[in-house]
């Protein structure tokens, strides 16, 4: 059999664009689309051609054009620009015009702010024709223009600092070694010139990073990109890339992307709100039901999502069938009207009042008006009195001595090896937790500072504590183990507990005293297992004591009786003292005016912590000026020898109304989210090769963002509608 014949390359044709492009090509949808908008309203550049100078290319062209490019995977204005000579369906579209790379790229540059406009009209013409259902919102990392090289961290700055102070040094060295030897030259070794120039070079680079590091302080960043200032490094699957976290909103129903929303923090905590707002504009009177993963459980957000009439179906932890939300109380005169109601304003007036609006019924199981004790600050906190140190000399001197020392200004922390941690995270508490991965790694201390537990240490520290000891830390002297973080202002007075193993986890300590003195200690070591001392009162003389943990430690009873009335315990965990108590009975206690009975002072003192205590005192009393002290609180009337804060009175507590909310997540909406969210995500990155960003800056980035969404939602609707309807659509 012969081939199928070929046609004749120099034969003449007689045939128009028309006859090149397919009956139903998604060409023919974005032609009839942009010719339908109205490229003034949506604030397009040069929509009126100049009466002078020289023609231009029609600005709809230029959009046809990088609307069939985001679908079709060709992006950058090169390839469009090849594109336009070879392409039969964009030479159709541009009808033979071959604008070249700069005039594409020019229009995009100029037009940028108008793409989610585009998007959103599009969206627009769908709102009748296709049948809608939730919405599930997710997001993902898409990487920025700008590589992990030209990403600086605090803590990579720290390390290219230092790598470079050391070189400095070396090229000088290696400089008063040749002038030693009168310019001498050894075979192998740098020429005086080639050394001044590679000294120049490490100068200059050493203070461009400083200026980095300054300013980066000043401005209170954990980290600059130098291509791209608006990216950040982030961590997903693959590791850590400097990208934008895209949040999308997906109609469950068709998997049409509804709206999105381009940032730059790196998780999806307190999102939901602000990427379903647009929808919820658009549809004011209607309840919005959304669903997202556990990453989005924020309590603030969840609440002011039902305020705004969305309800949010966000995936329960593990072993919890429903959230407890609390807000404040606001009296207002509900009726039946305003329950009935879905306007946001008449959904918050109701659930502030403690109503259950009408649309809420099936997702709150009840709603209730508890009253709750509050700390209410009475002025400013945290005031700095007077620099906590000298010199940077002084900490990193201190630190030496097996001390983790934070400087609050530059908001860093020296270790006891010499290195600086810098800010990971802030904790829900409001600690502030340190770390140096790279230091810890090559740290040759590194199994006598935390004992290899992880593969690197990390620090909490609260705002008013100034310096943690290292535990492990070896030629410690006796009187380091009183320093710490005590702080003095006012009428308070905070007593300091950072003296204590890193293996205690929680310790707390309730003395109540009016004849009987309950004294209780748990200990929870890494191995030490768990120790409860009793101790029953002064009168009966009885002490019942249970160490399960002999092996990791010492302890130590001596009771002289109750006549004598003394009594010591020590427990002594790996060589360092966790507790110590002296019980010197009931009538030493009296004689010494260690409890103040007269004025029912009573002082509770609970030390809890991951790893770090923080101690809060509450005095049950109105007068603070006699204040209970035992053979522990002798230290408070020595002069404080720590760097520390003047830390003023933080307030008083009052009981406050606030409404409980009791919300019960829709399970088969929730079920819904995990064949949504992910698909478009994959199709945007996978198929249309648009997993990256060609683009710089925030502002930009969100207009690239726009064509890959309006690219991915053309061909689902065309899947969804067909090829007719929809070309009616676009009309």
């Amino acid at each position: 059999m012969p081939y199928i014949a070929k046609k004749d390359r120099n034969q003449l044709m007689m045939c128009s664009l028309e006859s090149f492009v397919a009956p139903e090509s998604i060409a023919r949808i974005i032609d009839q689309f942009v010719e339908s908008l109205d490229m003034d309203e949506l604030g397009f550049q040069k929509t009126v051609a100049a009466i002078e100078g020289r023609p231009g290319f029609n600005p709809r062209c230029m959009l046809k054009l990088y609307l069939y490019g985001s679908r079709k995977s060709i992006r950058s204005s090169r390839k469009l620009d090849e594109a336009c000579k070879i392409n039969l369906e964009i030479k159709w579209m541009l009808c033979g015009q071959e604008p070249d790379f700069r005039t594409i790229s020019d229009f995009r540059k100029d037009n940028i702010k108008c793409m989610k406009k585009v998007f959103r009209a599009f969206n627009r013409r769908l709102v009748d024709l296709l049948k809608k259902g939730e919405i599930s919102i997710d997001g993902s990392k898409f990487q920025a223009n700008n590589s992990k090289d030209n990403n600086l961290t605090a803590n990579k700055l720290d390390d290219r600092i230092q790598w470079l102070n050391q070189h400095t040094d070396e090229y000088l060295r290696q400089i008063a070694e040749i002038d030693e030897r009168e310019d001498e030259e050894l075979a192998g070794q740098f020429t005086r010139e080639e050394l001044e120039k590679k000294l120049k070079e490490a100068t200059e680079r050493l203070e461009r990073y400083m200026g980095y590091q300054k300013y980066m302080e000043e401005e209170g960043l954990s980290q600059i990109s130098l291509t791209d200032a608006d990216a950040r490094l982030m961590k997903n699957k693959n590791g850590f890339a400097v990208a934008y976290n895209v949040q999308t909103a997906v109609d469950t129903e068709t998997h049409i992307i509804e709206d999105y929303l381009v940032t730059n923090q790196p998780t999806d905590h307190g999102l939901m709100g602000a990427t379903l707002e647009y929808i919820k504009e658009q549809s004011s009177d209607e309840i919005l039901n959304a669903t997202a993963d556990k990453g989005y459980i924020v309590d603030e957000d969840m609440i002011g999502c039902l305020e705004n009439g969305i309800i949010p179906h966000v995936i329960l932890p593990d072993g919890k069938d429903h959230y407890e939300l609390e807000i404040e109380y606001e009296e207002a005169e509900s009726d039946a009207a305003m329950a009935e109601s879905k306007n946001p304003e008449d959904l918050k007036k109701c659930l502030h009042a403690g109503v259950i609006p009408e649309a809420y019924k099936e997702v709150i199981e009840s709603i209730e008006v508890i009253e709750k004790r509050r700390l209410v600050k009475d002025g400013e906190e945290g005031t700095k009195k007077e620099t906590p140190y000298g010199t940077v000399e002084e900490m990193k001197e201190r630190a030496e001595s097996g001390y983790f020392v934070r400087d609050p200004e530059r908001n860093l922390v020296y270790c006891p090896a010499g290195e600086i941690l810098r800010q990971k995270a802030v904790k829900k508490n409001g600690n502030i937790r340190y770390a140096n991965k790279t230091a810890c790694k090559n740290c040759k201390y590194r199994n006598q500072c935390y004992k290899g537990r992880g593969e690197w240490k990390e620090i909490d520290f609260n705002k008013d504590t100034l310096e943690k000891k290292n535990q492990y830390w070896p030629n410690q002297t006796e009187d380091a183990d009183q320093t710490g973080s005590t702080y003095k202002g006012g009428d308070t007075e905070q007593k300091e507990a950072t003296d204590k193993t890193e293996s205690i986890v929680q310790k707390e300590i309730t003395d109540k005293s009016e004849g009987a003195v309950v004294i209780e200690i748990n200990g929870k070591g890494a191995g030490d297992g768990l120790t409860e001392i009793t101790d029953k009162g002064v009168d009966d003389g009885l002490t019942e004591i249970t160490d399960k943990g002999v092996d990791d430690g010492l302890t130590e009873i001596t009771d002289k009786g109750v006549d004598d009335g003394l009594t010591e315990i020590t427990d002594k965990i790996e060589g360092y003292d966790v507790a110590e108590i002296n019980d010197k009975g009931e009538g030493a206690w009296k004689a010494e005016k260690i409890h103040k009975r007269e004025s029912s002072l009573q002082e509770e003192i609970i030390e809890k912590s991951e790893g770090v205590e923080q101690t809060e005192i509450i005095n049950k009393s109105g007068d603070t000026s006699q204040t209970g002290k035992n053979d522990h609180a002798d230290a408070a009337d020595k002069p404080n020898t720590n760097k520390s804060l003047e830390k003023k009175k933080k307030g008083h507590y009052e009981k406050v109304k606030v409404v409980r909310i009791t919300l019960v997540p829709n399970r088969q909406i929730m079920d819904k989210r995990k064949c949504t969210s992910e698909h478009p995500f994959g199709t945007i990155k996978r198929a249309m090769n648009a997993g990256y960003y060609l683009l710089r800056g925030m502002q930009k980035v969100d207009g690239e963002t726009a064509l890959m969404c309006l690219g991915y939602n053309i061909q689902v609707a065309i899947n969804l509608l067909g090829f007719e309807k929809l070309m009616q659509a676009m009309a």
